[in-house]
C-alpha cells in the first residue's frame, strides 16, 4: 500500500495567523478531520501532491484576518511533496 501522508503527534501550542487576501488550503480525512496547511516545503518536488482516496482538499479565499490555534495532541501531516498540514481543527472551526 502507497503511503501518501507521513502523521507524527505531539504536544503543541501554537497559533498561526492568516492574513486576509490569502487562499488557505483544508485537508479532511474520510473520518471528517480537517488539517490546515502551515507551509509548503521548499524542496518540494511538485506544486501539487497525490491526494488519498476519500480525502477533500477544499482552497478558501480568506476575505478577513483568521488566526487558528493548536493547542495540545497536534497531528502534523506530511504530503508526498513534503508540504505540512496540521490539526485536527475544531469541530466548531469554519471560513
Amino acid at each position: 500500500m502507497k503511503v501518501f501522508f507521513r502523521r507524527t503527534e505531539l504536544e503543541k501550542y501554537h497559533i498561526l495567523t492568516y492574513n486576509s487576501g490569502q487562499i488557505v488550503n483544508i485537508l479532511q480525512n474520510p473520518s471528517g478531520e480537517r488539517f490546515i496547511e502551515v507551509s509548503r516545503s521548499v524542496d518540494r518536488c511538485s506544486d501539487t501532491f497525490t491526494l488519498a482516496e476519500n480525502w477533500i482538499l477544499t482552497n478558501h479565499f480568506l476575505q478577513t484576518d483568521l488566526q487558528v490555534e493548536l493547542l495540545g495532541n497536534v497531528s502534523i501531516l506530511r504530503t508526498d511533496n513534503e508540504d505540512s498540514y496540521q490539526g485536527p481543527l475544531p469541530d466548531d472551526f469554519s471560513l
